[in-house]
């Protein structure tokens, strides 16, 4: 749907979009591979619904390029998002993830606070597991022939598909298991930027590896070739990280 919000088709299919504004975008499907938007929001809470969806998008395939100076506002002014800016510089974007963090952990515990045992002495039988971000990782293995140095890169999305990427795959998600079995996401697209790493959840422990591959990835040699030439890039990253946690502790 034409307008202001809109689509640069390097949708991952990830389905982040979809989840918050269900209304305006199309569905993802076997047949439908791309986000885009097939009404534009015209209620205020629509409006807020796309702005979301363009936040979450994780290869940034969703943008505004209105000229609305309350939906730039809501953007951040930031160039992430927006086509034009608005003179001054970044604004801060409400940090509504955080929020819905704080709902969710509040009902989990109202959900634990009820699971008491009947009589003083009877032990229930519910048992809880905190699951953490990479937990979600185990569904999708590493690539063994990746590891270099103790780094290893899992593939989410295919990078092997010559039917869909006749000329080799451009882009791509997945994510790093450091030497200290940490995992962190990690979406690469070619080019020859540095490395560097983001928080979009404003925490931690939810960061996102963007690094730039030289060149299309075609085959498995393809990924082992590119995978080595950014792992410098992230030992780098990587051990600025931990040396800031140990001085904040």
């Amino acid at each position: 749907m034409p307008g202001p919000f809109y689509t640069t088709g390097d949708c991952l299919a990830c389905d982040a979009p979809e989840h918050e504004a269900p209304e305006l975008l199309a569905p993802l499907s076997d047949d439908n591979y791309d986000t885009y938007f097939v009404r534009q929001p015209t209620t205020p809470d629509e409006v807020e619904r796309a702005c979301r969806a363009l936040e979450v998008c994780c290869v940034a395939a969703l943008r505004y390029g209105g000229t609305d100076p309350e939906i730039i506002r809501r953007l951040g002014n930031d160039s992430d998002y927006c086509d034009r800016l608005l003179p001054g510089g970044p604004i801060p974007r409400p940090d509504w993830l955080a929020e819905e963090r704080r709902l969710a952990d509040t009902s989990n515990n109202d959900i634990r606070a009820t699971q008491i045992p009947d009589q003083p002495n009877q032990e229930t039988k519910t048992e809880s597991k905190d699951y953490s971000f990479s937990d979600w990782f185990d569904g999708f293995p590493l690539v063994e022939e990746t590891r270099i140095d103790g780094w290893c890169y899992g593939p989410i999305t295919e990078f092997n598909e010559p039917e869909c990427h006749p000329n080799g795959c451009e882009s791509g998600s997945g994510y790093v298991e450091a030497p200290d079995g940490s995992r962190t996401s990690l979406v690469w697209s070619t080019g020859s930027f540095a490395a560097k790493c983001e928080f979009p959840l404003g925490d931690q422990s939810s960061g996102v590896y963007e690094v730039a591959f030289p060149k299309p990835v075609r085959n498995l040699h393809d990924l082992v070739e590119c995978f080595k030439s950014v792992v410098p890039q992230l030992q780098t990253i990587h051990a600025r990280q931990r040396n800031r946690e140990m001085w904040l502790r």
